[in-house]
């Protein structure tokens, strides 16, 4: 009587490391699959944040070459503003000159004609 108590005993055991041993092999795939889905994420939050960085990148590139052309918009605008003066001066001084020779002309005619 005592051995079949055992072995009803044993039968249970073996019964529930069945039933044990199914439910780790279900929580072993379940663990597996949160797993792989952390490493999914994992990956995919890498390739965001390089993503994000590389927009960074050419962002601040883009800002740089804003910069410079905002440098070169304004030097070239003093230079044309230069440009413009010495023009304008040189042009002021072609119309002294020929004021000049128009009056020099004159003084000739009037020395010729004395």
């Amino acid at each position: 009587m005592e051995a079949a108590g055992f072995r009803g005993r044993l039968e249970n055991l073996e019964r529930q490391l069945a039933e044990m041993s199914g439910q780790e092999t279900g929580l072993q795939s379940e663990l597996n699959a949160v797993l792989d889905e952390i490493n999914r994420l994992r990956k995919d939050e890498e390739a965001q944040v390089e993503k994000v960085n590389e927009q960074r990148v050419a962002q601040a590139g883009a800002d740089q070459r804003l910069r410079n052309l905002s440098v070169t918009l304004s030097r070239l605008e003093q230079e044309a503003k230069a440009s413009a003066e010495q023009a304008a001066r040189r042009e002021a001084e072609a119309q002294a000159a020929v004021a000049e020779q128009a009056q020099l002309r004159l003084k000739n005619e009037a020395l010729e004609t004395t």
